[in-house]
């Protein structure tokens, strides 16, 4: 495993997010007049905690600035950058060649926010405390069916999983399931919010969240093995960083950095007071370590 070292937080030398307004020239005057101070996000319901919380940050020193936070998943968020109808986006899983291409073309920016660990979590009430990837696979896939076939009780397993706009389902489906679909009877879900509610009152149930969605509730986190992972390992600070978690994602962040107003707003993310906020989301800041 590496060692991890936390390093000094880097100085911000914007001071929009600060005490100070930032600097006002002729030039950022054209950029909030083109967009009326609003930034329009879009993306990743998982990251819906930190940009939330970010965003009233951000505010209390950019009081004329209008933030429209619609989520609506990363798939949807990405979809909308390449339209022009959003003016930043957040998302949660990996982008496609293809996606890099368009951006790249854009001459937009992809700069990584935090970092994640999918965790797998069940009922408290669960007697299992882990699975392989393989069993895991097959549970979606429908080919296992009842909790006894992986070591638990004789009773049939209820699926949860996410909508099809939500980055989180697209690095589920093809880092555990590769590519194949869930099983016909599965429960789809919108938010993280619902995943963590009905496997809260199902003791039956099996989903997939977020890390940050696990804090302050009685969900199970699973720990996962696979064939070059034979030790099961949970989602915690040291297996994501280190890699020996097997589901570890990065939450990034899209946006055209020739727009002031949105250069401002990025600059609000990468400080001591964003990174502590990212962390009390349940998540790890980006910038906030280095990995020896």
């Amino acid at each position: 495993m590496k060692n991890i070292i936390l390093i000094a937080i880097l100085t911000i030398t914007l001071t929009n997010c600060g005490n100070k307004k930032a600097e006002i020239t002729d030039n950022t005057k054209e950029d909030v007049k083109a967009t009326s101070e609003l930034i329009r996000i879009k993306g990743s319901e998982t990251a819906r905690k930190i940009i939330i919380s970010i965003n009233d940050f951000y505010k209390k020193s950019n009081s004329n600035s209008q933030i429209d936070y619609s989520g609506g998943g990363s798939n949807l968020g990405i979809m909308s950058m390449m339209h022009g109808d959003a003016d930043l986006i957040v998302v949660s899983r990996e982008l496609s060649d293809e996606e890099k291409s368009v951006f790249s073309k854009k001459n937009l920016v992809i700069d990584t926010l935090a970092i994640d660990g999918l965790a797998i979590v069940v009922n408290h009430q669960n007697q299992i405390e882990n699975l392989s990837k393989q069993q895991l696979k097959e549970i979606y896939e429908g080919k296992i069916t009842n909790w006894k076939d992986v070591g638990g009780k004789n009773k049939l397993i209820k699926v949860f999983s996410r909508e099809s706009t939500s980055g989180t389902y697209t690095l589920f489906k093809d880092k555990v399931l590769h590519n194949a679909n869930c099983l016909a009877t599965h429960v789809s879900m919108n938010y993280n919010e619902d995943v963590v509610s009905g496997i809260q009152g199902d003791p039956n149930s099996i989903g997939y969240v977020g890390l940050g969605y696990t804090l302050g509730n009685k969900l199970k986190v699973l720990g996962l093995s696979d064939s070059t992972h034979l030790k099961p390992s949970k989602p915690e600070y040291a297996s994501i960083i280190s890699g020996d978690y097997l589901l570890k994602r990065y939450i990034t962040i899209i946006y055209d950095n020739s727009n002031q107003l949105l250069k401002n707003y990025v600059a609000c993310t990468h400080n001591e007071h964003t990174y502590k906020i990212i962390n009390e989301c349940g998540f790890i800041p980006f910038k906030s370590f280095k990995q020896q």
